[in-house]
């Protein structure tokens, strides 16, 4: 029922239906996770935060499919440093996405929230190593071509 609600968008109603399963199952890391990003969806970071951060303590806490087939562990620190980010503690969403990076140096959010760190910062060489990560993935490239314009402007000015 919730997944229904989370393609309709409808966060709240997702998360009331998440709160359940996750009483049913109090360590699954996937539903901990999704109740945490719903959670993200509408702007509650702590209580999002509160959720994603028990989903990381229980990452290995997976269970076992109908084949016994291994599931992978999934790393929730890019979930986690996006809550920071996104309620503007820079230095725990920094901290978050290293933490991530040092999993998958590749995580393309990861990359991108780090680029726009440093660019805050005024690091735009440093950004700009962050970005060409992700540059031509379709979820950041619009972004990441508005950020670019914004170094060259900032580092050569208008150039005729």
């Amino acid at each position: 029922i919730s997944r229904r609600y989370q393609k309709k968008a409808e966060w709240k109603s997702a998360a009331k239906h998440l709160h359940k399963v996750v009483q049913i199952q109090p360590t699954n890391p996937t539903y901990l996770n999704e109740l945490g990003n719903a959670y993200v969806r509408m702007g509650q970071y702590d209580e999002a935060i509160k959720w994603i951060e028990l989903a990381q303590k229980n990452k290995t806490n997976i269970p076992t499919t109908d084949s016994d087939a291994a599931v992978p562990v999934r790393d929730f620190n890019v979930d986690i440093g996006n809550a920071y980010f996104l309620k503007g503690d820079d230095a725990n969403a920094e901290k978050y996405m290293r933490n991530a990076l040092a999993v998958n140096r590749i995580d393309p959010l990861a990359n991108f929230r780090l680029g726009e760190l440093e660019f805050k910062r005024g690091n735009y060489q440093k950004s700009s190593e962050y970005f060409k990560v992700v540059a031509s993935n379709p979820m950041f490239r619009d972004e990441v071509q508005k950020y670019y314009r914004q170094i060259e402007e900032k580092l050569f000015g208008h150039i005729k």
